[in-house]
């Protein structure tokens, strides 16, 4: 064995792995933690949808029709005055800018948030809207689908029972755990199942005379690798990528196994040899009616789990929708609560700022005169844009008297960035579903294939 190969195998092992916790995907539980988004066209007919939203018991809803002007300032302030005669200026503009937050990045549909409380009702009142005929869906409330992993590693351990080499079996079936977790997709545990029967299948004839050949003749494996290859890509090109990259991370791995093995077998004095060839042996270990049913199982279960999971979901038909949401990557054209700040900022000093700064002012000085008994009192007011301004103006949110965006913004904290998320982020398309229901069946074919052929 080429000494450079014993450098790489592991090493290529090593980095695969890393790769796969590096750059994973993990589905959050919502897009904002204590609201949902009802969606619905925005050429709808508002009033009508909100008239079905309270038939439906639900209150305090957030929506752009009622929304009003976002400050604790009296009507007929100064304050409120010189902004409705400026309101045109680029300092005001995150009163029209925070209109995005009611609409889809693509300004196709109307957004509704409704408190997390009144979740039930939201199914009931999408099934009202479709049957008026105006199409209506909810954000994903997708959490993480720990039914994978768990699964996997039943089968694993299943299937370790009667596998002829445990230690192989057992540690290079693992490696797909990390990728399940990093890429937790129904399709990608379809593909997994399939993957770890073939490493069974291997580590059976681990070794005997002409075992690499004879599972590559055995069409059935061939065929296996390629059906989960494609049902890898059908989720995602991500989830097919770090597929490929996992069985690289699985090939690496049984290799250095195989060359510490071989460097372990030259030390003793003695290593005894296999008489029959691969051929001879059988690669179920003669339990094909466990093991091939504890793989067509394993399948069912998760075909089975992303239907019950998919199901509350199923009105969300419409197309993929990117939603404001709490994700963390800030989205330009979605005001942030520091533009919010900044407004109020604005607001509450323009009467009072030098006409001859042009510059951003921070620290706003001028004065208050009140009547004293008659008497006409001067005092200097100071107003600085500093955090304690931002706490204020945080807290006042609550105050204001009407249901307003910021409200569902705060609700996700003070260091809450916004972005734009996916309403189908882990929902299976219909290429998708396919290819599970085809892993299903290839599991099922090869069964009773062998069973036929009596190749036990």
């Amino acid at each position: 064995m080429s000494k450079y190969l014993k450098i790489i195998s592991p090493l290529v092992f090593i980095l695969s792995l890393l790769s796969l916790f590096v750059f994973k995907t993990v589905p959050t539980s919502k897009i904002w933690k204590e609201y949902s988004v009802l969606y619905t066209p925005a050429s709808s007919n508002d009033s009508e949808v909100l008239s079905v939203i309270h038939t439906c018991g639900i209150e305090d809803e957030i929506s752009l029709s009622g929304q009003y002007l976002p400050v604790t300032l009296p009507e007929n302030s100064v304050e409120i005055s010189m902004f409705k005669l400026n309101r045109e200026m680029p300092e005001y503009n995150y009163y029209v800018r925070r209109n995005a937050y009611f609409f889809d990045k693509s300004n196709n549909y109307r957004l509704y948030y409704i408190p997390a409380v009144y979740k039930p009702n939201i199914y009931d009142c999408i099934n009202i809207l479709n049957s008026k005929g105006i199409p209506a869906g909810i954000d994903a409330t997708s959490s993480f689908p720990w039914a994978i992993p768990i699964i996997t590693v039943i089968l694993i351990a299943l299937l370790s029972i009667f596998s002829k080499n445990k230690l192989l079996y057992i540690t290079s079936s693992l490696i797909s755990v990390p990728y399940l977790i990093s890429n937790p997709f129904y399709t990608s545990a379809l593909s997994c199942t399939l993957i770890i029967l073939s490493i069974f299948f291997l580590t059976n004839i681990w070794k005997r005379k002409g075992f690499l050949l004879y599972l590559v003749n055995r069409l059935s494996i061939p065929a296996m690798f390629f059906i989960a290859l494609l049902c890898s890509f059908s989720t995602s090109v991500k989830a097919g990528i770090f597929f490929i990259i996992t069985l690289i991370s699985m090939g690496s791995y049984i290799l250095t196994y195989s060359i510490l093995e071989d460097v372990l077998r030259s030390r003793r004095s003695f290593n005894p040899v296999f008489i029959l060839s691969a051929k001879s042996k059988s690669i179920y270990a003669k339990k094909i009616n466990f093991v091939m049913p504890a793989a067509i199982i394993s399948s069912i279960l998760f075909i089975g789990v992303f239907f019950l999971t998919s199901s509350q979901t199923v009105n969300s038909h419409l197309s993929k929708l990117l939603l404001p949401s709490a994700n963390g990557v800030e989205e330009e054209s979605l005001p942030q609560l520091e533009d919010y700040y900044s407004w109020i900022w604005n607001i509450k000093t323009f009467p009072y700022k030098s006409l001859n700064n042009n510059t951003a002012d921070y620290i706003v000085e001028f004065p208050r005169y009140t009547d004293d008994n008659g008497f006409i009192t001067e005092s200097r007011n100071i107003m600085v844009y500093n955090q304690n301004f931002k706490d204020n103006v945080y807290s006042e949110i609550d105050t204001l008297p009407f249901n307003s965006i910021e409200k569902v913004i705060k609700s996700e904290g003070k260091d809450v960035v916004t972005g734009y998320a996916s309403t189908s982020s882990y929902s299976a398309n219909l290429f998708s579903v396919i290819m599970m229901i085809i892993c299903f069946f290839v599991l099922l074919f090869i069964y009773f294939y062998t069973i036929i052929k009596k190749e036990n």
